[in-house]
């Protein structure tokens, strides 16, 4: 591991700074590319991202993409293809919190933040040479690190 990172810019600071009207597809893109530029700056300048091979998702949201769209594997942990991904996270970009309440079967929070977060993790991922996630069974909390 050459480097790790926790920067305080969570789903939920996000989604306060954006009106309503701007929650969808294309805005709430333009916002997260915004909101994370000083974060991606700092790390593409420590360490060129272009050179991540592995690209390591941690939290609650890139679990519940694993589970559905990950493979799991022995070690408490899923791989998840860059092309299933971005596929999954095109798929959602239509559906409204109310929506994925109904199908996924998630809390009304967690379906407002869903997007925003992913989001986030695809404009680093597509920074990076990693051509899949790797996205731990258990949190930083619980000690994944």
């Amino acid at each position: 591991m050459v480097s790790s990172h926790s920067h305080n810019l969570g789903t939920v600071r996000l989604l306060k700074q954006v009106p309503g009207t701007l929650r969808e597809w294309s805005r709430l893109e333009h916002f997260v590319r915004e909101a994370i530029l000083g974060i991606w700056e700092l790390l593409n300048s420590e360490l060129p991202l272009e050179r991540i091979a592995t690209y390591v998702a941690v939290g609650g949201d890139p679990r519940f993409v694993a589970s559905r769209v990950g493979r799991r594997e022995k070690l408490p942990f899923w791989r998840i293809s860059k092309e299933g991904f971005l596929t999954f996270l095109h798929d959602l970009k239509d559906l409204s919190p109310e929506d994925c309440v109904r199908k996924f079967s998630l809390s009304f929070a967690e379906a407002e933040n869903l997007l925003p977060a992913l989001l986030i993790h695809r404009e680093f991922l597509l920074s990076t040479a990693a051509d899949e996630l790797i996205v731990p069974a258990v949190s930083i909390r619980e000690g994944v690190l």
